[in-house]
């Protein structure tokens, strides 16, 4: 993605020169670089068509509606950045100003699009991002910002849904709660205690929860709203990923405990 978005970046940039200069390209003084972007587009376009499709393939047995319709948003996605990138291409080589810029929006929006989608799938799928990872010696310092943080805002968006589901899910069991004690189910002061510290409990938990998605907003807006990378150096977006990592992990197992909890808790009214 960032390949390509970098051949685009000279693409437009030296068409628009061309332009105001009221030259012919093959005049311009940066032929030679858009030579070499068109090449390195059309080759990082098959590349990104080619690995979505291989990434893709990885999740086609697993039963999870987002991760299936993540992953044909991922597929579309690339299949339209691709023709975008053909598009441009032709209004250069045709010199069709209003085509370039127009293909050359689009593109920028498809591969940050692209990049969020990733994010929240490599998060959802827990797949192993070898730039996210603390110890790699990778090349994440040359990718541009908005890529990176692109990403970062779909690992958000998932995190956001996690904890959501855990919110649900709490209340859930305080409704079932609640009417069980109106129904007066506890047939005893024992059961009744029981019931009633396993209401606390589901409170405390939905607390939790709702402070840590709060959280959780106002660092997404804050640190999505900052694109400069002096502001944020290198180290943060693997250390983001790995707490995003943390978070989703520590969530799911609130809840799933919390459901465990609330299950065998109402066998104790129904056993006595």
């Amino acid at each position: 993605m960032h390949r390509l978005k970098s051949a685009v970046q000279v693409i437009e940039q030296t068409c628009s020169k061309a332009k105001d200069n009221v030259m012919e390209l093959e005049q311009s003084e940066n032929y030679d670089s858009l030579t070499k972007s068109i090449l390195q587009a059309s080759m990082a376009s098959d590349s990104l068509l080619s690995h979505v499709s291989v990434w893709s393939s990885y999740h086609t047995s697993l039963d999870s509606g987002l991760v299936h319709d993540l992953t044909e948003q991922m597929t579309d996605t690339s299949k339209k950045t691709a023709g975008n990138v053909v598009k441009l291409l032709q209004g250069c080589e045709n010199e069709i100003d209003s085509m370039v810029s127009e293909s050359y929006k689009q593109l920028t929006h498809s591969i940050e699009f692209l990049a969020k989608i990733t994010g929240e799938l490599a998060i959802a799928t827990e797949t192993d991002i070898a730039i996210m990872n603390q110890n790699s010696d990778s090349t994440l310092e040359q990718i541009c910002s908005s890529i990176k943080q692109a990403f970062l805002d779909g690992v958000d968006v998932f995190i956001d849904r996690t904890i959501q589901g855990g919110v649900k899910t709490a209340n859930q069991c305080e409704a079932r709660l609640n009417e069980m004690m109106e129904q007066k189910v506890a047939r005893n002061d024992f059961c009744h205690s029981v019931l009633a510290k396993l209401h606390m409990v589901v409170l405390m938990v939905r607390v939790v929860l709702v402070k840590c998605q709060d959280i959780q907003v106002e660092l997404a807006s804050t640190f999505s709203n900052t694109s400069s990378d002096s502001i944020k150096p290198c180290s943060y977006y693997p250390k983001h990923y790995l707490r995003a990592h943390n978070m989703v992990t520590e969530t799911g197992n609130l809840t799933e405990s919390t459901t465990a909890l609330f299950n065998a808790c109402l066998c104790i009214p129904k056993g006595m």
